[in-house]
């Protein structure tokens, strides 16, 4: 009776660990570090599979040479004049190749005005220097401005300037004034406005103490 007990239990006892290891191999395997719990703030990422290229620094901005000026800003060139209505006046004209850098009316040689930060001729008196008037391109001083224009002359008269002069804007003695037209003159005369020409006979002796002076030397 005993024989077969113990047989029937050892074969119980062989199914049951057959079983148990079945059922051991299907279960998955899952290590031990992995169980494990990690803070989210500690957590260290695995790199991506495609790293991401870092952002290249912008390039230092070279510094700009310096600006050189032009041939119309040097003068040089051919000239160019600026143009004056017909029936005016047409010496004095203004090369615009010559037009200096200014940083206000009045301060700009050759009696010329500042416009937009150049020298150069002027249209209206607004344009010019206080106290100054502007004929024929070029700013004057009001007081000694005749005319603007050949319309304010008489009838076979134009307007002219009668040069330039001292000083920083070249037209303290500057004037304006109406010149009759003569037929063949090329030159201008002087402005009827200015001193008339000294005589040079008032700055010799007179004929009797030079003729007493020399009666002397030969005595």
């Amino acid at each position: 009776m005993r024989r077969p007990i113990i047989l029937i239990v050892a074969i119980g006892s062989l199914v049951a660990a057959t079983l148990w290891l079945v059922l051991k191999s299907r279960q998955p395997t899952v290590e031990r570090a992995s169980l494990a719990y990690v803070p989210e703030d500690r957590a260290v990422r695995a790199p991506s599979a495609a790293p991401v290229a870092a952002e290249a620094e912008p390039a230092a901005e070279q510094p700009k040479a310096p600006r050189q000026p032009t041939e119309v800003e040097r003068g040089l060139g051919p000239p160019r004049f600026h143009p004056r209505p017909d029936g005016e006046w047409q010496g004095m004209l203004v090369n615009l190749n010559v037009q200096p850098p200014c940083d206000g009316p009045g301060l700009c040689g050759m009696a010329l005005a500042c416009k937009n930060g150049r020298c150069g001729p002027c249209e209206f008196d607004a344009e010019c220097g206080p106290g100054e008037s502007c004929v024929l391109d070029h700013c004057l001083r009001s007081a000694n401005v005749r005319c603007h224009h050949t319309a304010d002359c008489e009838p076979r008269s134009t307007c002219v300037l009668s040069g330039y002069s001292g000083g920083a804007r070249g037209n303290a003695d500057m004037r304006a004034y109406c010149l009759a037209l003569e037929s063949g003159a090329n030159q201008l005369p002087p402005a009827p406005e200015g001193p008339p020409p000294k005589d040079p006979r008032q700055n010799l002796p007179n004929d009797d103490l030079l003729g007493a002076a020399n009666k002397a030397r030969q005595q």
